[in-house]
């Protein structure tokens, strides 16, 4: 299969994608094998309320050990399993 080349000035002007679009689009691509409607709910609902605040808006490509990290300790002690939801 053959690459389709993007041309510098557009890859320049495109718009970088953040944590938060990213795992939204990783929610949808998921969508069709998981048994209920559900989960992508809960699992949109998780990030929205957890980690979207701390790390929605950053780049994906700026995300850092440290902010996964700071993003889930105070979730971890509050409630493991919704921590474990945000970790994966």
């Amino acid at each position: 299969m053959r690459k389709v080349a993007i041309p510098i000035a557009q890859k320049r002007r495109a718009k970088p994608k953040t944590f938060r679009d990213a795992a939204l689009e990783l929610i949808e691509s998921k969508r069709s094998g998981w048994k209920n409607a559900k989960h992508a709910a809960q699992w949109t609902s998780t990030l929205e309320a957890y980690v979207f605040p701390k790390i929605g808006a950053v780049q994906v490509a700026k995300v850092e050990t440290a902010d996964v990290i700071a993003t889930l300790t105070p979730i971890w002690a509050e409630t493991p399993e919704t921590a474990n939801v945000s970790r994966q």
